[in-house]
């Protein structure tokens, strides 16, 4: 179901709460529907989240920056997740993306992390996100040279290979 006008300023005004200097008026709401008036309220939800969340310039993010989001969305839905999205879904054993799990295949103690004591919870929370944003980064730099991960797979079987290939050898 494709977008309403009254959905946009919803999105808006979620979003834009970290914009004071921005009023949402009915004419920036039009405006705004008028460039996402194809796309469901989800997907357009979900790239404004993440234009907000990297946003540094401190305004709020353009149609256009919104769309490129939105492009990276529907092409490798996993390039949008974050580390502690990531973390949060392993957690609660919810799906985890091929990212993360190649990240747990990497931290050392994953295998035991239901005897992991509660106090230690936010260094393993560290640890996880450091190797998942290193794996992050080392596919950012495979797609400029026109590979592409989540279209070749980590590959189970060849974790700790890939792992030593993208991120060097870690000293723990």
């Amino acid at each position: 179901m494709k977008i309403t006008k009254a959905e946009v300023n919803k999105v808006l005004a979620v979003e834009f709460i970290f914009y004071p200097q921005t009023t949402i008026t009915p004419e920036l709401v039009k405006a705004w529907h008028l460039h996402f008036k194809d796309c469901t309220r989800e997907d357009f939800f979900a790239a404004m989240h993440v234009a907000v969340a990297e946003n540094k310039t401190g305004f709020p993010p353009s149609p256009g920056a919104v769309r490129e989001y939105l492009k990276k969305l529907k092409a490798n839905p996993e390039d949008l997740e974050t580390a502690d999205q990531a973390w949060a879904i392993l957690l609660k054993n919810g799906k985890p993306s091929a990212r993360a799990i190649a990240a747990t295949e990497i931290m050392p103690d994953w295998h035991n992390r239901g005897r992991w004591e509660t106090q230690y919870l936010p260094f393993r929370k560290k640890e996880f996100e450091r190797i998942y944003n290193d794996l992050k980064e080392k596919d950012e730099i495979l797609e400029t040279q026109g590979i592409v991960r989540s279209q070749i797979g980590y590959g189970r079987e060849s974790l700790p290979e890939i792992a030593k290939s993208l991120l060097g050898e870690f000293t723990w």
